[in-house]
């Protein structure tokens, strides 16, 4: 008897389109990122109610363990109801099970990974204009004035932002889809036409990274360069050391206003405000060094110990991504 084949789930049927739609959003606004991972989520979990099993992931027991820490540091905090009201926002985890899960193959992978970087090469084409034109694509869709910060420090134009709320946000969501590109492009076996192709995507995302004016990811980019030529080698190592110096080519030639923010990376009188904004956060470290202050709470907490300390600039974060 001729075999019959098996007619394919509501999930595996949306499963393909989902999962290049959250891909594609990637590089977006934060609005059509988390639309595009909510419905990804939902195709996820109608995939577990479909099969009847939860599979199991390399992160469940290092998740479970951070979720442990968190509960307890709210159970014995001092605001443990307000803390745990945050807890909401740890949904964005479920990206992860989500992709983990739902992904089939490495050629499946790596479809996705590119769609991530040609979107993101795009947004990227649209930064540069903006940094020349002022345009606020977002806004103006949206019916509302743009919403553009001119560059300061003597430079020319406006801070990057692609559809971000600022150019400290796209940049750091740029850093991403960047690094996949630089990586890619200097893989074994790729044709021509594709190494160009990825080359061409990593120029513009590395011209729009350094209208940004975002001094962090600059710094975290020539990271991504120095490692990716240590653990390739050979001619990946000497085309890193080619784009690390076009960065800082650059960072020092391409307008005066991003040769001032760069400088002023390494003026130490310049950036005392950033330096208390670390001292405000080691003391409340100090203070509670094993149970924190409870997931969510840092915005309650922080006043008293920025008080200590007049010339930080801002109390939004601690800059610091451990120190946070």
């Amino acid at each position: 008897m001729p075999s019959v084949s098996k007619p394919s789930s509501s999930a595996e049927r949306l499963r393909p389109a989902v999962l290049a739609l959250f891909a594609a959003a990637l590089p977006l606004g934060v609005a059509m990122q988390q639309g595009a991972l909510a419905l990804l989520l939902v195709v996820w979990a109608l995939a577990l109610w479909e099969s009847g099993r939860a599979p199991r992931s390399p992160l469940d027991w290092p998740l479970a363990a951070l979720a442990g820490a968190l509960l307890l540091s709210t159970a014995f905090c001092p605001y443990p109801l307000r803390s745990l009201r945050s807890y909401d926002r740890l949904w964005v985890v479920g990206g992860f099970f989500a992709v983990y899960h739902l992904v089939r193959t490495r050629d499946e992978a790596e479809r996705l990974v590119a769609l991530t970087v040609w979107v993101a090469a795009l947004v990227a084409a649209y930064g540069i204009v903006q940094h020349f034109t002022g345009v606020d694509l977002g806004r103006t869709l949206l019916g509302k004035p743009p919403d553009v910060d001119p560059s300061w420090l003597g430079g020319h134009g406006y801070r990057t932002k692609g559809l971000h709320p600022s150019g400290i946000t796209y940049a750091h969501n740029l850093l991403f889809p960047l690094t996949f590109a630089s990586v890619y492009a200097l893989a074994p076996d790729l044709s021509p036409g594709r190494r160009g192709a990825l080359l061409g995507a990593s120029g513009l995302m590395l011209l729009a990274l350094v209208f940004s004016l975002t001094r962090g990811v600059w710094l975290a980019f020539a990271v991504v360069l120095l490692l990716l030529g240590m653990v390739r080698g050979g001619y990946a190592a000497i085309a890193s050391g080619v784009a690390l110096v076009l960065l800082l080519v650059l960072l020092a030639g391409v307008d005066p206003g991003v040769r001032a923010r760069a400088r002023s990376a390494f003026d130490l009188p310049a950036n005392v405000g950033r330096t208390q904004i670390w001292r405000a956060n080691l003391d409340m470290a100090r203070e509670r060094p094993l149970l924190g202050w409870g997931y969510g709470n840092y915005k309650t907490v922080r006043q008293p110990f920025y008080d200590r300390y007049p010339d930080a600039d801002t109390t939004a974060h601690a800059h610091n991504d451990f120190l946070q």
